[in-house]
């Protein structure tokens, strides 16, 4: 399992831009959240940018989960940089402090 922060770009016109496509990206989002891929995903306040988070099993993944996106494929969002994370850890309060 690899986790990977994906920061996405979105076009000049966003906020027109996503009407169109608004409701099958979240609807597609939710179901990847329900199935335990999707980590988190949400948008700066300036709606310029996003930010997702996957669990995948490899590389490979990551172009079909952005690029079969909804707001892919309607130019809502405009590129992506993937960054996985090869270490994981868990939080939580250490003795002795």
């Amino acid at each position: 399992m690899i986790v990977y922060h994906i920061a996405v770009t979105a076009a000049p016109d966003y906020l027109t831009r996503r009407e169109g496509h608004r409701r099958a990206p979240l609807e597609r989002l939710q179901g990847l959240r329900a199935a335990g891929i999707l980590i988190g995903a949400g948008p700066s306040p300036a709606g310029k940018t996003a930010d997702l988070v996957y669990r995948l099993q490899k590389p490979e993944q990551v172009a079909p989960a952005m690029e079969e996106d909804p707001y892919w494929t309607g130019g809502v969002w405009t590129a992506y940089s993937p960054r996985s994370f090869s270490q994981s850890f868990a939080l939580g309060r250490r003795s002795g402090t």
